[in-house]
């Protein structure tokens, strides 16, 4: 989606620790938009299915996210191996899932979401 495509690059440029992006409607969980270097898909049903139930963990792509935090707005999760951390937020009809380097300041670049997250939530939330 060309609209988005901007908020997009004004998170990559603020926060160096986030490697990939899905961006979905929080009605059908259907994906509007994903990074090339990770599809989520076929993860999908499971993870929202764990943040809804508050579930302990999640695995996305074989790899299994101990749960920190999860709220109706906010899933904050790690891999306790270092291999990452999963953050995601929800605004309106929009969610974000982003994928985090080891190194990252997760709670920094959750703000560094959720704030992607309302600005494409009021740019074409409406359409959703």
């Amino acid at each position: 989606m060309q609209i988005i495509s901007p908020i997009i690059t004004d998170l990559w440029n603020k926060n160096e620790h986030v490697s990939a992006i899905t961006i979905l409607t929080s009605s059908r969980n259907e994906i509007i938009y994903q990074t090339d270097n990770w599809d989520i898909s076929y993860d999908l049903g499971n993870i929202m299915s764990t943040w809804n139930t508050e579930g302990s963990s999640i695995e996305i792509l074989g790899i299994r996210y101990s749960t920190l935090q999860c709220t109706p707005e906010r899933l904050v999760a790690t891999n306790v191996r270092g291999q990452g951390h999963i953050v995601a937020a929800k605004d309106g009809k929009i969610i974000g899932l982003v994928y985090l380097l080891p190194d990252a300041d997760v709670g920094g670049s959750y703000m560094d979401v959720a704030r992607c997250i309302g600005e494409i939530n009021k740019q074409v939330g409406s359409q959703y």
